[in-house]
């Protein structure tokens, strides 16, 4: 080597360290390779596949070509993985040989010895077709030696056979799917997350944003590892998949493990890409790096791959489905030359696309989220306020089977979480596991290798169970499905081996009898106590009282039931003086979950955000008699916020309302609420924020509240053409809303996607604030553009839920023109009004102006921005009438000796209280 002088002469292996140790290797070694090649193609036995120019997507169209190129195997410096393929079990066995012979014999020729142990020099089969259960039992079975005997000219070879294999790190498995290799990379990715989880995962000095990135970096890199290739995973894989990548996020979260969150909060806290997004960006990214390579051998191989195909092109077509309304990209199915030429000639361009692919989704999927929330929230307050309960979503909802516990009085998803409730709490084992105390059928004598293949063998063909119920077959129940020693069975077993038939005489099948499935027990007393009562109410009561003494599944309770009452005849209802279908129906009762007290039956919550507007439709359209007068009492120290008040300036809301007198009856804090005033409590983005007001109004600790939440994205301004000679050339705003989709277009930039959400935080707040004022009896104006008279324009008058809050007892909905108030333009307005009734007069008397001035507020301001909305700067005199009208309000409010805030929330609203005005002073009003 170059600079190297000493010269070393070793006689086994080579010095350590050596690079040149390397070359001569793979110059060995690429003859070996190419001997191996020849000695396969000569005997048929090498694979073959079409060539292609370029990677085959979407059906490209390129000329037949008779060429087919040869495919050993891919290989890495030593590590070697050759691929035999073969037309039945048996001629795959005979190639495999074959191949496997000839490379040790080339290998034994050019000194070289390889190593025969496991994990390093093993046969992996996966068997499809004809005969290949037998050849499973051959090489898996119970007299299988685990060996694959090979013969050359050097002697014969015993090669270890494996049903999984790790090559290049990733794990190869038998089945041709990524169970095992995904169980194996959640294993690593928890470790990694448990071994950095004080000092980066759960170390809260550091914001979630920062350990959102060292989480890509050192845990999803380790788990996404190979993850472009991976291909037809069923729905239990996929569910695990998934279930695994929520828990890993929820990692980075301060939250308990009590604590229950929906998929879509996780995800739209961390931001991060859900786990179907996180494969196709490993997907797409991989697609790249194939393309860069330039013309290449494998595209034929990959064009085999079908299934992983299908799945690329789908990424594509999600890809321009995010971004097809920012974006000049074509669609890939109809334009993929051009996607192909940004992919390959603009590589550091492509990584922009996915990654705003993905922020777009996890911003859609945010902004979703944080909209059902507050639509589930102000459902709740409407519910208790109105006192109705929600009609069912739909037929489905209606028939749908009930599952709980009795005893607990709780309510299930299905039978399954049931039967594990019984068992986990009360210890109940199900029937079928009494049946059978080992592996194999004791009815049809076959091995099933688990507990639980054969648990459910019995649980789906009936032909068994009945069987060995007819007989009163019953074992002490063993370690099932789950535990550890059937851990270590479905480990070993890996799904190698098909059932196995064993021998033995089989017991003749008995007569075949039906099993109810009843409570014994249960239906013993119901008999006895339907002989002693005098009545079917008191059979009623009893029963009920078996129930609430015995841990019973709502399933059994209701099979026995039904059993009892089929079994009721004419004459044993005699006694009672009805009939036997006036006593069923009585009895009846009992068979119906909504009787009892379950903890979840009533509290449903709507699937999804139409359902949640459907309900507020419903309650917009309905008239509601409020028979008693809503309590309107509050503490001694009352808040009044100025949402989205701005800089404090003469002449806003505050001004007027400290110039007043002071209520003599109570303390009242005037806050102006503003990001610009106070980035803590004026931040309404922050969820911490939000829900230090609201509570503090739930606590009547607020007394009222005016609020006109930012209104750029709710414009009539965006998508309006106007002429002006100082806007041409200047790219107007577009629109983000519309009326069929309100809360935000689905196909937005991120910038417009940024100013949609940040708009629904903002207004969902105000909404809410206004829900709770109503509950509470408090006061409150919101303030917003009037409703447009275009149909297809957005509104938030439009909206269910405000539609649903105008309903409500004690709110107006109020129009007037600021430029009647001295606005430079109408600035037609309409405000929501909860419990002023003197507000009109209030306005009346201070407008400033008896007609509508001509200028418009739509172009461009001072500094060349687009005017979006409208100013939040009320002119003064509206502010003033806005002032008195509260004013007017608070007095005829009631104190209630209540308990006082804290000391700490009393200096607080001082502190936002005396905000001083600064070099932001606007001109005098007088009052």
């Amino acid at each position: 080597m170059h600079q190297q002088q000493d010269v070393v002469q070793t006689t086994h292996g080579s010095r350590p360290g050596d690079p040149f140790a390397d070359i001569i290797f793979s110059y060995v070694w690429a003859v070996v390779l190419h001997k191996l090649q020849h000695f396969m193609q000569q005997h048929e036995i090498l694979s073959a596949f079409p060539h292609r120019r370029s990677l085959p997507l979407f059906a490209a169209e390129e000329p037949e070509t008779a060429r087919h190129d040869p495919f050993v195997g891919p290989t890495w410096m030593d590590d070697l993985c050759v691929c035999v393929e073969g037309s039945s079990p048996e001629r795959l066995l005979h190639s495999v040989g074959l191949a496997t012979g000839k490379l040790l014999e080339l290998c034994t020729e050019h000194c070289m010895t390889p190593n025969l142990q496991r994990n390093k020099t093993e046969v992996l089969f996966s068997l499809r077709g004809a005969q290949s259960r037998r050849l499973k039992k051959t090489l898996f079975g119970p007299e299988a030696t685990g060996q694959f005997p090979v013969i050359n000219e050097y002697g014969t070879f015993q090669v270890p056979v494996t049903h999984r294999y790790c090559h290049l790190g990733g794990l190869l498995h038998h089945a041709a799917d990524q169970k095992a290799e995904i169980k194996r990379r959640i294993a690593i990715a928890h470790s990694t997350v448990t071994q950095h989880r004080k000092l980066i995962f759960r170390n809260w000095q550091l914001p979630l944003q920062k350990r959102t990135q060292l989480f890509e970096s050192l845990v999803l890199s380790r788990l996404l590892y190979g993850a472009e290739t991976w291909v037809a995973m069923d729905d239990k894989t996929e569910q695990t998949f998934h279930a695994a990548i929520i828990r890993l996020y929820r990692r980075l979260l301060p939250t308990g493990a009590d604590q229950h969150f929906s998929d879509d909060a996780i995800l739209s806290q961390v931001m991060l890409p859900s786990p179907t997004e996180l494969l196709r960006r490993a997907r797409l990214r991989y697609v790249a790096t194939l393309l860069h390579c330039g013309e290449r051998h494998e595209w034929g191989l990959i064009e085999m791959d079908k299934p992983w195909i299908l799945l690329v092109e789908e990424d594509m077509r999600w890809v321009w489905q995010q971004l097809r309304h920012c974006s000049q990209l074509q669609p890939p199915q109809e334009h993929w030359p051009q996607w192909v030429d940004i992919i390959v000639h603009h590589r550091s361009y492509w990584r922009r696309p996915i990654r705003r692919a993905m922020e777009h989704a996890a911003g859609q999927r945010r902004n979703a989220w944080h909209v059902q929330e507050f639509h589930h929230a102000v459902l709740q307050e409407l519910r208790s306020f109105f006192n109705y309960a929600p009609h069912s979503q739909s037929e489905e909802s209606i028939n749908a089977e009930f599952f709980g516990c009795l005893f607990c009085r709780k309510t299930c998803k299905n039978k399954a979480g049931e039967a594990s409730h019984m068992f986990k709490v009360h210890r109940q084992v199900a029937k079928r596991r009494r049946l059978v105390d080992t592996t194999c059928c004791p009815a049809c004598l076959r091995e099933y290798h688990t507990m639980e293949k054969v648990v459910a063998h019995l649980y789906y063909p009936a032909r068994c169970r009945q069987i060995l119920q007819s007989r009163n077959y019953a074992n002490d129940p063993t370690p099932g499905t789950g535990s550890c020693v059937d851990r270590v069975r479905v480990l070993q077993h890996d799904r190698l081996l098909p059932p196995l038939q064993t021998e033995g005489p089989r017991l003749p099948d008995p007569r075949i009898r039906q099993d109810p499935g009843i409570d014994n027990d249960l239906h013993l007393r119901c008999i006895d106590h339907f002989l002693d009562a005098d009545s079917l109410e008191e059979v009623v009561e009893k029963i009920k009282q078996i129930g609430d003494e015995h841990p019973m599944s709502w399933t059994t309770w209701r099979r026995t039931i039904d059993f009892f009452l089929e079994s009721l005849a004419e004459p044993d209802v005699l006694k009672f003086e009805v009939t036997l279908d006036d006593a069923k129906q009585v009895l009846s009762k009992l068979c119906d979950y909504t009787a009892w007290d379950f903890a979840a039956c009533n509290q449903t919550r709507p699937s999804g955000l139409d359902h949640m507007e459907q309900e507020c439709r419903d309650v917009a359209v309905t008239d509601w008699q409020q028979s008693q007068c809503i309590p309107r009492q509050f503490g001694r120290h009352r808040v009044l916020l100025h949402l989205f008040a701005g800089r404090r300036r003469r002449g806003d809301i505050q001004y007027f309302l400290d110039a007043m007198p002071t209520p003599t009856n109570c303390v009242l804090h005037v806050v102006s609420v503003d990001i610009v005033i106070d980035s803590t409590w004026g931040n309404v983005m922050d969820q911490q924020t939000r829900c230090y007001w609201l509570d503090l109004a739930h606590k009547k600790f607020i007394i009222g509240f005016v609020a006109g939440p930012p209104c750029e994205t709710w414009s009539k301004a965006r998508g309006r053409n106007v002429d002006s000679k100082a806007l041409q050339g200047r790219s107007q705003p577009r629109v983000v809303r519309t009326n069929e989709h309100l809360w935000g277009l689905p196909r937005l930039s991120l910038k417009e996607l940024l100013q949609v959400f940040t708009g629904n935080c903002l207004l969902t707040f105000t909404l809410h604030m206004a829900c709770v004022m109503i509950t509470i009896g408090g006061l409150g104006i919101v303030e917003y553009p009037a409703e447009p008279d275009e149909e297809d324009a957005a509104s938030i008058w439009r909206l269910p839920v405000m539609q649903a809050l105008l309903v409500a007892p004690g709110v107006q909905r109020r129009r007037l023109s600021q430029g009647l108030f001295g606005a430079m333009s109408p600035k037609t307005t309409d405000l929501l009004v909860i419990n002023l009734p003197h507000l009109p007069q209030d306005l009346r008397h201070w407008m400033t102006r008896s007609e509508l001035p001509r200028s418009r507020a739509i172009g461009l301001d001072s500094k060349g921005c687009w005017k979006t909305g409208y100013l939040k700067e009320y002119p003064p005199a509206m502010c003033g009438a806005l002032a008195c009208a509260l004013r007017k309000g608070m007095d005829g409010l009631d104190v209630e000796p209540c308990e006082e805030p804290l000391e700490a929330d009393i200096n607080r609203w001082k502190d936002l209280n005396a905000t001083d005005f600064g070099a932001h002073l606007g001109t005098d009003f007088a009052t």
